[in-house]
């Protein structure tokens, strides 16, 4: 998306911090409103205003690299 894609958009809410232990021991900090778990990938997603209301993905992140996540 370019600057001038993003004008106008607006968040639902604030985005909530989510911690990620990497299995290495590594950790991410991440901000964003829900997480799922798809096709072997934890999918990390902003929640924007529209009609209807419509979800950005945030972050990808193979689920065999992640030990834990807290937050939310």
């Amino acid at each position: 998306m370019h600057n001038d894609e993003l004008r106008g958009l607006m968040l639902t809410s604030e985005l909530p911090a989510w911690e990620l232990q990497l299995v290495n021991g590594e950790v991410i900090r991440l901000k964003a409103h829900a997480y799922s778990h798809e096709q072997g990938y934890y999918v990390f997603v902003a929640l924007m205003e529209g009609t209807p209301s419509y979800e950005i993905e945030l972050a990808r992140i193979p689920d065999n690299l992640i030990n834990n996540i807290r937050g939310g």
